[in-house]
């Protein structure tokens, strides 16, 4: 059974920006858009550490900073005060940074992740507030970081009518060097149409800029993953591996889910019937199991694929249609990636 290791906490369920292809305003409940108040914080680690000593925490939204920096000052004294070890890590829009913010994840030892999508131009095609570019308050809140030395990375939504190998040059002149680009979250639900040229080329030629740079220090997760599983080794991202479990959300008012991906394809696929104000983590824990247990069951297709050894059926949420037991709505992008990547550094599948 599945150990959980990492937890999203929603620590607010409002946000400041209103960006266009937002996935938790658009699938949220009403119940949910408020701050996840310290005293349920408090039942929450109190929980935690009657479960285990070592955790995984990604604050999450809407926008976290939205609470304010001694919101998580005092998240920090109940971690120490239930003497967990704790690895925290952040998920921001950016625009709410400040040195103040900085020092303190710096003396924290946060890991911060920025969601930017490029130029000025790419990034405020989605990213914005009230109809207004959020862009050069995000490369504020980026320098700042930078500046007091803080763990960061970015988060690409790639947009495949954009130019990905400009996007990186961007990032790679900003300074950036890890970086994570985020396929648009979609299922055989969802209402729309994947252009397996566009997408298959948008990281193809990516692929191709980043891997010529040679840059060991420049990091971008998903073609390290795919590099790592053509070798013959496994990926760290959860995407290839097929094991949608380890880790849960937890919303504003308790409500327990399993990867926050699934609520597009309804709120019974991702809900638990669980709540950290009523429930344990092994309650959690075993309801968690069952539910995964189903997600991970690949399609006969799948299973006679000689590509299965390398992308294991891609994400389940984009498998979904009654069921997880489909091809994914991204597998011939997948296909195009992996034998594109497999051929640029004379690897073969197993038959």
């Amino acid at each position: 059974m599945g150990k959980i290791n990492y937890i999203i906490i929603k620590a607010n369920g409002n946000c400041n920006l209103n960006c266009t292809y937002c996935y938790y305003t658009q699938h949220q409940l009403s119940e949910w858009k408020t701050a996840y108040n310290l005293d349920l914080l408090e039942i929450t680690f109190k929980k935690i550490a009657d479960y285990t000593d070592i955790i995984t925490i990604c604050w999450h939204g809407g926008e976290p900073l939205l609470n304010g920096v001694d919101y998580f000052r005092k998240a920090i004294e109940i971690q120490r005060k239930y003497k967990l070890k704790v690895e925290n890590n952040l998920q921001t829009n950016g625009t709410l940074i400040n040195n103040e913010w900085a020092e303190f994840f710096k003396e924290n030892n946060f890991s911060v992740g920025l969601s930017l999508d490029g130029n000025k131009e790419t990034h405020d095609l989605n990213r914005l507030k009230n109809n207004t570019s959020s862009y050069d308050k995000v490369l504020d809140g980026l320098n700042i970081l930078i500046k007091h030395k803080v763990k960061h990375g970015v988060l690409c939504y790639a947009n495949p009518d954009t130019d990905s190998v400009a996007i990186f040059r961007h990032f790679v002149q900003l300074g950036i060097r890890k970086i994570d680009f985020m396929l648009p979250i979609i299922s055989h639900h969802s209402n729309a149409e994947v252009d397996v040229e566009k997408v298959s080329n948008y990281f193809i030629q990516l692929f191709h800029e980043w891997f010529d740079l040679n840059n060991p220090n420049i990091k971008i997760r998903i073609f390290e993953d795919i590099l790592s599983l053509l070798l013959g080794g496994k990926a760290n991202n959860c995407l290839f591996k097929n094991q949608c479990g380890g880790f849960i959300t937890i919303e504003p008012n308790g409500d327990i889910g399993i990867c926050e991906n699934h609520r597009i394809n309804g709120f019974e696929n991702y809900l638990l019937n669980k709540n950290i104000l009523h429930d344990n983590f092994i309650s959690i824990e075993n309801e968690a199991h069952i539910r995964n247990e189903n997600i991970n069951k690949l399609s006969n297709e799948c299973l006679n694929c000689n590509l299965l050894p390398w992308c294991n059926g891609g994400c389940s949420v984009e498998r979904f249609f009654d069921g997880f037991k489909n091809i994914n709505v991204y597998c011939r992008v997948y296909k195009n990636i992996f034998s594109n990547l497999a051929e640029r550094i004379y690897v073969q599948p197993k038959k």
